[in-house]
């Protein structure tokens, strides 16, 4: 085995390091400035740029007919003035000239007009994405503008230290949400934004249960540790009247209904 020996030198890679820091860094800056250049630049919507070519087609077209009109006023000028020419055959060349010209210009013409519409017919097409665009955009305001509102609200609901509780989309008719503490109830309505309704001992909550509709209602229970000792009867009676319903338990200093917004939650798929 070859060993080394003790006064050797040391390969190092620091000065192998700085220079691809170095390049990097050159790398960052330059990709930096022409970003920022391009920022700077301000390219013609497609909208525009079809507008200012139709505009200049329209142009080429009128001028092609002043041309036209031109050509035929002085054929019809040569034609009139006998004295215009020194000889028959003059006369009938001056007209012939005069002839293939108007040709030419009349087939300039409609080659212009035939672009003139392939034109207009790109312009409403690109409207047309335009206008999809901009609903677009609009649908994504909205959404933008709804989940900035979903933040608001979660920050407010950290705030105070609140749980959110969704519902399902299959489950059907109303839907109610309702914390359990040792000696009171507090429900509040799914999808709707009101205050909550608290019933003060078990009993008036059973009698509320008792007078609703079965098949219509739905109850998501939150059980508080406080209510430990009553929860169970709670469930046998929810069981006896044969209401739909879940639960939960949250802990002791949270809360899932806000006392001015009720529930907060909605139906999710």
């Amino acid at each position: 085995m070859r060993r080394r020996s003790i006064g050797s030198p040391r390969f190092s890679l620091l000065a192998f390091q700085d220079i691809i820091t170095a390049i990097t860094g050159i790398i960052l800056l330059i990709t930096l400035l022409m970003a920022l250049s391009a920022a700077d630049i301000q390219v013609a919507t497609p909208s525009e740029s079809t507008e200012q070519l139709l505009e200049e087609i329209q142009q080429q077209i009128d001028a092609t007919e002043a041309k036209i009109s031109e050509l035929r006023l002085a054929a019809d000028a040569t034609s009139h003035d006998p004295l215009a020419m020194q000889s028959p055959d003059q006369l009938r060349e001056r007209l012939s000239g005069l002839a293939q010209a108007i040709a030419r210009e009349q087939e300039r013409r409609d080659e212009l007009q035939v672009q003139l519409d392939r034109t207009a017919d790109r312009k409403e097409q690109v409207d047309r994405e335009e206008l999809r665009r901009s609903d677009e955009l609009a649908r994504l305001q909205q959404l933008k503008t709804e989940i900035d509102e979903d933040r608001r609200r979660l920050a407010a609901m950290r705030e105070s230290n609140r749980v959110i509780y969704n519902l399902q989309q299959e489950v059907r008719g109303t839907a109610w949400l309702a914390e359990l503490t040792a000696d009171s109830v507090l429900i509040a309505r799914f999808d709707a934004q009101s205050a909550p309704r608290r019933f003060p001992s078990l009993t008036a909550f059973y009698a509320w249960v008792e007078s609703l509709p079965i098949r219509d209602h739905y109850l998501m229970l939150l059980i508080k540790p406080q209510a430990a000792e009553v929860y169970e009867d709670v469930l046998k009676r929810l069981d006896r009247r044969g209401i739909n319903y879940g639960y939960d338990i949250i802990p002791k200093n949270q809360s899932a209904i806000d006392a001015t917004s009720g529930a907060g939650g909605r139906r999710v798929n």
